[in-house]
């Protein structure tokens, strides 16, 4: 999300033609974890999965600076998992009384397949290893990589600690806002079965990761070091730890 003053421009430059409102999908967390990995992993930003803290100021923060910018009464929150179940175009366009994609006879298309755990876990180390900035990956091996078949990849459960930190702070952003937009978690002992939580061996990961460099490189040669990425990367990189 943009910085807070950056925001405040933007209002008033749109400002100048209508009102302007914001609309906010919140997420199960658990489900923004495993998709916010996967997603950063896929980019070469990150080398270890996303943590609870990273979570909980996107979770805590960024509600309260939209509520700053625009005020309470011109913030709608959407929970995210019924507008996916109905389109989630289609539900931001009926949220503001606009016509959505059915009413335009336009279909709502749904990209950006989910990666499975192994691929997850091989681009971290991936990045670990072969940090993009400095590094020119052959195509072939991000597709084989991303193409890794399995189970959807899922984040570690949360600690009892976390959880009760997620109550607390949710409760406390209800009051404030007048009404709740996350729902509460439930004890660990209720959610200590998510499937897919466990992480695989480092060496597993290791011996697969090393077997589709060895294929990449047969098929496009070594990967390359080029300080004209690296400088890119950094800039990249400082931008995405910013916003998160």
């Amino acid at each position: 999300m943009l910085p807070e003053s950056n925001l405040r421009e933007l209002k008033v430059f749109l400002g100048q033609y209508a009102p302007v409102s914001a609309a906010y999908f919140c997420r199960e967390i658990h489900s923004w974890m495993d998709s916010n990995t996967a997603q950063a992993a896929r980019s070469g930003l990150i080398t270890e999965p996303t943590s609870y803290a990273t979570a909980a100021r996107r979770y805590f923060d960024y509600p309260r600076k939209l509520t700053r910018v625009f005020g309470i009464d011109s913030t709608r929150f959407i929970k995210f998992e019924d507008a996916a179940k109905a389109g989630l175009t289609s539900t931001f366009l009926r949220e503001f009384s606009l016509p959505d994609l059915e009413a335009m006879g336009l279909p709502e298309e749904r990209r950006n397949p989910s990666l499975s755990a192994r691929a997850v876990e091989c681009l971290l180390l991936l990045n670990k290893l072969y940090p993009l900035h400095a590094n020119v990956r052959p195509r072939s091996l991000q597709k084989s990589i991303e193409a890794l078949p399995g189970e959807k990849y899922r984040s570690s459960e949360l600690s009892p600690e976390e959880i009760a930190h997620f109550n607390r702070n949710a409760e406390k952003l209800a009051r404030e806002l007048g009404h709740r937009i996350y729902d509460l978690l439930p004890a660990k002992s209720e959610t200590s079965q998510r499937e897919g939580s466990q992480r695989p061996e480092v060496g597993a990961t290791e011996t697969e990761l090393q077997k589709l460099l060895d294929e990449a490189r047969s098929k496009e040669g070594p990967l390359q070091i080029t300080s004209r990425l690296a400088a890119q990367w950094r800039r990249i990189k400082l931008l995405f730890q910013r916003i998160t």
